[in-house]
């Protein structure tokens, strides 16, 4: 009777060592797909943040451009209508003065 007893608690022991062995590694599963889920999603928000980055310094750039472009058209115009116009008397003047000096 002893000795069946004791192999009863055996049995049991060993179960319950298979149980939490298994419990374990379905846990452990468990805590590798939550954090492939958390490394996914922290992934997916750099992703976006970095894609918005980007769009607001393209932005920006492009903004500068503009405004040099507007600047270089500016001066293209200015640089046209004074070869287009007759010399003022302080070009003459000071073309004069280059020439005699």
């Amino acid at each position: 009777m002893f000795l069946q007893l004791q192999k009863q608690r055996h049995q049991f022991e060993e179960d319950k060592k298979a149980s939490l062995a298994k419990q374990e590694s379905q846990h452990q599963e468990h805590l590798q797909e939550i954090l492939l889920f958390q490394r996914r999603k922290l992934a997916d928000q750099f992703d976006l943040a970095l894609r918005e980055k980007l769009v607001d310094e393209r932005h920006g750039y492009m903004e500068q451009i503009s405004t040099h472009l507007a600047r270089l058209r500016g001066l293209e115009l200015a640089l046209e209508g004074k070869i287009d116009s007759p010399p003022s008397l302080s070009t003459l003047t000071v073309l004069t003065y280059c020439t005699i000096s």
